[in-house]
């Protein structure tokens, strides 16, 4: 049984239909529904932590935290750090481990991000066949190029596309001071439509992970930690050697081996012919 196996679907398919986060926010079709039931019958489904983009106030002018809400204070360093994570256009190897209600999957690959707003996520399995291969368009869509055993072409380009949309591919630079949460962690965030609003929350002594959430009506949907920053040889900043998501029945942890920075072949970045395509 594939996971999330709808029948047979036509190649390719094209998902989503938001641009930047906002294609992390939309539904990401009926599987999370059925992702979470199986993960509440099997007795593993646990409360997503509350927003911490929720808690965040301005500072008041003699507060504790009142310089953290300047651009001479910790809300230039919040922007600097976000904006050096991770360059455009790279390349980046990666090993990670994939939870799907309590299966686990380990694979390794690689990521290619564009310099426009696209991308290109391979991954291996322990056997080195291909798990999946999915080419992120440019503002919104994924192409799930193929689907190796064990995974449906609709689930790939919703899930393991949604992780690299919301990490890999928004530009923190449209995101605005929000506030300073009650632990003094800075909160950058950017507001959409129907109620949804994504942010960061970068801790001000840079130790604690760096978290990205989306919250929809007042509910965190999806979360996400980056932490470990440190220096890779083929990247001018700090990037972090770790990347945790998790939402309803699904979660992965991505350690990042390399990181090299510059232009991607465009043939990474071209969907496939009619036709073409596994899975």
């Amino acid at each position: 049984m594939r996971i999330g196996d709808s029948g047979g679907m036509p190649a390719p398919v094209r998902i989503g239909a938001a641009a930047g986060w906002r294609g992390c926010a939309a539904r990401t079709v009926p599987f999370l529904i059925v992702f979470a039931a199986a993960a509440t019958l099997a007795g593993c489904r646990r409360r997503a932590p509350d927003a911490e983009i929720l808690r965040a106030t301005r500072p008041a002018a003699d507060g504790r935290y009142a310089s953290a809400g300047t651009e001479d204070g910790g809300a230039a360093s919040a922007r600097r750090l976000l904006a050096d994570a991770f360059p455009r256009p790279c390349r980046i190897s990666y090993r990670a481990i994939m939870t799907v209600v309590g299966r686990r999957f380990a694979l390794t690959g690689l990521l290619a991000v564009g310099s426009h707003g696209s991308a290109r996520l391979v991954a291996l399995d322990t056997f080195g066949r291909k798990a999946f291969d999915v080419l992120l368009l440019k503002g919104d869509g994924a192409v799930p190029i193929e689907a190796g055993p064990g995974f449906d072409r609709v689930w790939i380009a919703s899930y393991p596309a949604r992780d690299v949309r919301c990490l890999f591919l928004t530009d923190p630079s449209g995101f605005c001071f929000e506030g300073v949460t009650p632990e003094g962690k800075i909160v950058m965030a950017k507001g959409g439509t129907g109620g949804a609003m994504a942010g960061y929350v970068v801790p001000p002594d840079g130790r604690a992970p760096v978290r990205f959430e989306i919250v929809r009506s007042g509910r965190l949907v999806y979360s996400a930690e980056m932490y470990g920053f440190r220096s890779f040889a083929g990247s001018p900043g700090l990037s972090p050697e770790t990347v945790r998501a998790v939402s309803d029945g699904y979660s992965v942890e991505m350690t990042i081996l390399d990181i090299t920075a510059g232009p991607q072949p465009d043939a990474l970045f071209e969907p496939p012919a009619a036709g073409g395509g596994g899975g």
